[in-house]
């Protein structure tokens, strides 16, 4: 039986996000229920792969794809073929932790109410718009019966790859907005690697993180934190876009490192990886994002490989499995999570 564990998870943004994200402003507008690229090209090139190689995934769903009919009939796709369908927002704003509290707890309970009422799934996991997670999220994730988040980005090179969008974008006052990026996540970087509880103060570290005994009223007990892997020792960014677009190199050097150092992982592709800009309603404008030019039959062999190396190594759960696993299994929590 395979001792190392994972799961492979899909951010499910549609072109409207990547828009949003680069301040670029649609040529025109269209309906709520146009059918994205994503949703007509990524998400179903994704299942097909994972369905080839026998893989369950899970997919984090922006909660307003739920209210259009053609995104809603890929999602019941994933959900019929045994796929977990996890939370990403409603609306996925860029600004999403300088919403406020109530503000929030409806980006997060107006998608989880849709999943239900629509697809009877009730999410239990949770990933924030561009990583961020801070723990009045938490606490509405635990209030909520979620068992997990899986937002933490523990590199150091997170704020450049944050910067490096803001850069392309059309954004003003850029020097501000990266002095603001070092600030809020420049903790993360030392963040766990492994699976943990987080505090409740500091939500990057464990719950009992300076040794003493755990006190159950300042750790989020019910929600274990999986961070998306980085490299090992190097500390590198180690997920889909990036490997798609650092080439053969690093990425071989990469699966190679975490094959043998890596008991726990977390490897996270975009739906987006398998779109190309020349399909129809891809922005022109969006040559910007990194992968987009690269062609789609490259693209589509390089991710086969690398999921079949992954799948080689660990025993490749959804994130829900995985949470369930060292949630409730005494051993596993106190070999990998403490």
């Amino acid at each position: 039986m395979n001792e190392r564990h994972g799961c492979i998870s899909i951010d499910c943004d549609t072109i409207s996000d990547y828009l949003v994200a680069y301040q670029i402003h649609p040529f025109s507008q269209k309906g709520d229920q146009t059918l994205d690229p994503v949703y007509a090209k990524g998400i179903p090139r994704f299942l097909d792969l994972f369905a080839e190689l026998n893989i369950k995934a899970t997919f984090f769903v922006v909660g307003r794809d739920l209210t259009n009919k053609s995104h809603l009939k890929i999602i019941r796709r994933i959900v019929e073929e045994g796929h977990e369908i996890a939370n990403h927002t409603l609306n996925h704003r860029p600004d999403f932790l300088e919403l406020s509290s109530a503000q929030k707890e409806k980006e997060i309970m107006c998608t989880d109410r849709m999943a239900r009422e629509l697809l009877g799934v009730k999410m239990v996991g949770f990933r924030g718009p561009g990583y961020e997670v801070d723990a009045e999220t938490l606490r509405i994730l635990r209030e909520n019966g979620y068992l997990y988040d899986c937002s933490v980005f523990p590199s150091f090179l997170f704020p450049l790859i944050k910067m490096a969008v803001w850069l392309k974008s059309r954004e003003k006052g850029k020097a501000k907005r990266f002095l603001s990026l070092l600030k809020r996540f420049g903790p993360w970087a030392m963040a766990p690697r492994l699976p943990y509880r987080p505090a409740l103060d500091k939500v990057w570290q464990r719950a009992d993180h300076n040794g003493h005994h755990r006190n159950e009223d300042n750790a989020n007990k019910e929600i274990l934190e999986i961070p998306i892997t980085v490299l090992p020792i190097l500390n590198l960014p180690f997920y889909g876009t990036f490997l798609l677009v650092a080439g053969k190199g690093y990425s071989w050097f990469s699966l190679s490192l975490v094959k043998k150092m890596t008991r726990i992982l977390c490897f996270e592709y975009h739906a987006v990886d398998l779109v190309h800009l020349q399909e129809n309603e891809v922005d022109p404008r969006l040559t910007v994002h990194p992968g987009l030019t690269i062609p789609l039959e490259n693209k589509r062999s390089f991710i086969r490989d690398c999921l079949s190396q992954m799948q080689g190594r660990f025993q490749l759960l959804t994130g829900e499995n995985l949470a369930k696993r060292y949630l409730h299994n005494t051993d596993l929590s106190h070999r990998s999570l403490l």
